[in-house]
């Protein structure tokens, strides 16, 4: 494994720098039962999403870190997700760049890391509750990468760039973007503790800049006092449906790692 300061740019690949170690990954394994509204991840015993899950990423993470407020104010856009999943959230944010302003000639740049990538097949059947998306999706399914290790670049019309890299969240420490927003998305904190570990959100804040929106779903004290510890300031929000509550985060900087 490289130093920390092996980093890669956008729209590079570099050979052996990443944690799954080979070219390929092995596939998310996903369950779909009659009871079950959306995907369930049979590696970790979590659904993906709910029934209404479009309508709650757009309220977690778009609302939650002003997509909408930083695509009105023209220029490119920066999003970092650390989990992929279904790539329903992915969708949802290249639906609100839809609605900007023609006149704004900015690219919207999206990177998210995925250790357990679906097939085609789950990723596509995953979208079919939502047919505001469908045109959407069927270009993301068109263009999903195959599961080889490591950052695929994928360029979207629309002045969208997807950066799926297939790779544990880690692989966040070998890039060298600076985020506008993070969706810190992926399975519960007790389902999946590595995903929320300090060491990850510390490389969130490296990423980041003063002012920089974060948001999720989960209101976890661990989560919650990890954010506090690498810069940010934290904010409980309300929830979606269910759920009381989420939480939004502004980076303040500097880190407390620093």
């Amino acid at each position: 494994m490289p130093n920390d300061d092996q980093t890669r740019p956008l729209g590079t690949q570099a050979e052996g720098v990443f944690a799954s170690g080979g070219p390929g990954v092995r596939p998310a394994s996903i369950e779909w039962t009659a009871s079950s509204a959306g995907p369930r991840s049979a590696d970790f015993g979590d659904i993906y999403f709910a029934a209404d899950g479009l309508a709650e990423s757009r309220h977690v993470f778009i609302g939650g870190s002003r997509i909408a407020e930083r695509i009105a104010a023209g220029g490119d856009i920066v999003i970092a997700e650390t989990g992929f999943g279904s790539g329903l959230n992915f969708l949802a944010a290249w639906d609100a760049w839809l609605s900007r302003d023609m006149g704004n000639c900015g690219r919207l740049t999206f990177v998210s890391c995925e250790f357990r990538p679906m097939r085609k097949d789950d990723l596509a059947r995953s979208h079919a509750t939502f047919p505001e998306i469908s045109a959407l999706s069927a270009r993301l399914v068109d263009a999903y990468p195959a599961l080889v290790a490591g950052p695929h670049d994928i360029d979207l019309d629309e002045g969208v760039r997807l950066r799926l890299i297939f790779d544990e969240a880690a692989a966040f420490r070998f890039e060298t973007f600076t985020a506008d927003a993070w969706f810190l998305d992926g399975f519960a904190p007790s389902r999946n503790p590595e995903m929320w570990r300090c060491e990850l959100l510390a490389a969130v804040a490296a990423r980041s800049r003063p002012g920089t929106r974060a948001a999720t779903f989960t209101v976890a004290g661990a989560v919650r006092r990890g954010l506090q510890c690498v810069g940010f300031d934290v904010e409980k929000r309300p929830g979606f449906g269910q759920k009381r509550e989420m939480l939004t985060a502004t980076f303040v900087g500097p880190s407390r790692h620093d």
